[in-house]
């Protein structure tokens, strides 16, 4: 299950990832030329200052199986979550988590404990992955589904994503039976009791990653296999596209911390040189800039860049910050994002 709540805050937080680290931040972003991402253009008169889109997006990210001829060796993750590990060694701890389905390049073999009836692989850029926890290691950069698509892990989102639109739909460990999913809709109800098929009743908010569609045989309907391997019926839920906001890289094509990020609708693109400030065209939302100014003028605050200037409680600022030591991290009034 994915469960989670869209609104303008969340999707503030997936169109710019941050990484604060000793030396620099990084925002992940399509590459595009500098003039067209930093300028406004003219329309009629009007500096608009337009929003990225994900054209190109898909093409400028890169895995190991999208290169088919390349040589080497690979690990191919077939557990829904796959473990990379700090060291190759009994009770190491989790350095990241690879979805299943994708394929990581690997290095040589290495010697240690904790891999009962595996062998540890040096995984690239880092850490150590098993091949008993997780990983299938050949010298091709193929990928077994093990029952889902694997994660498209160069698309804006990996898998098709769907909202389930009927209040306490029923979401199945498999398919149901015809007379299975009768006694699960009068469940639904609160008129009896769910059939063992059952896994749970969705109230509330769910979204759900889809692998495959499945047709039960004895009566025609469509079911949704999730990846996690759950049935939802085709009824019940209703699809989710991707939204067009995305991220930056930061350091690459000019661009810098601290950035402006137009939110919630398109706002008014001023001039701020004069005594007072002056329309000169549209920052519409998601639009963003480099900010080299930030002022106030008659009381109100605004952030400037090269396109012009917005208000500042019109836009979102991206800023470098320190990483938090364990003490801060534990503080009541200290909320930590870790994607």
């Amino acid at each position: 299950m994915l469960r989670f709540l869209l609104n303008r805050w969340s999707l503030l937080c997936l169109a710019v990832l941050i990484a604060g680290v000793s030396g620099g931040a990084v925002a992940v972003g399509e590459h595009a030329a500098t003039e067209l991402r930093h300028g406004a253009e003219t329309f009629h008169g009007q500096s608009i200052l337009r929003a990225p889109g994900l054209d190109r997006w898909n093409e400028l990210q890169e895995s190991p199986k999208n290169n088919p001829g390349k040589a080497g060796r690979f690990g191919s993750a077939f557990h829904y979550d796959s473990f990379v590990y700090d060291k190759a060694a009994s009770s190491p701890k989790v350095a990241g988590v690879v979805r299943r389905g994708t394929v990581l390049e690997v290095g040589d073999k290495v010697s240690g404990s904790g891999c009962t009836d595996g062998s540890w692989y040096k995984a690239t850029p880092f850490g150590y992955v098993c091949t008993a926890l997780g990983f299938h290691v050949s010298d091709t950069p193929s990928t077994n589904q093990y029952g889902v698509p694997p994660a498209k892990v160069s698309n804006h989102l990996p898998y098709q994503y769907s909202r389930v639109i009927t209040k306490r739909a029923p979401r199945y460990y498999r398919m149901p039976t015809v007379q299975e999913e009768k006694q699960a809709r009068r469940a639904m109800e609160k008129k009896g009791t769910t059939p063992e098929a059952v896994s749970s009743l969705m109230e509330g908010d769910y979204f759900l990653a889809l692998a495959e569609k499945e047709t039960r045989k004895a009566d025609g309907v469509v079911f949704y296999r999730t990846i996690r391997g759950r049935f939802v019926r085709e009824s019940d839920v209703e699809l989710r596209n991707p939204d067009v906001v995305r991220g930056e890289e930061i350091g690459r094509d000019g661009w810098r911390l601290p950035l402006a990020i137009v939110y919630g609708e398109d706002r008014e693109l001023l001039n701020v040189k004069g005594s007072e400030p002056r329309v000169i065209g549209t920052a519409k939302k998601h639009s963003r800039f480099v900010v080299e100014e930030e002022l106030t003028k008659d009381g109100i605050a605004y952030v400037s860049g090269t396109p012009g200037a917005v208000r500042r409680d019109e836009v979102r600022m991206v800023r470098q910050t320190q990483r938090p030591n364990h003490d801060e991290r534990d503080r009541p009034d200290r909320r930590i994002l870790r994607s």
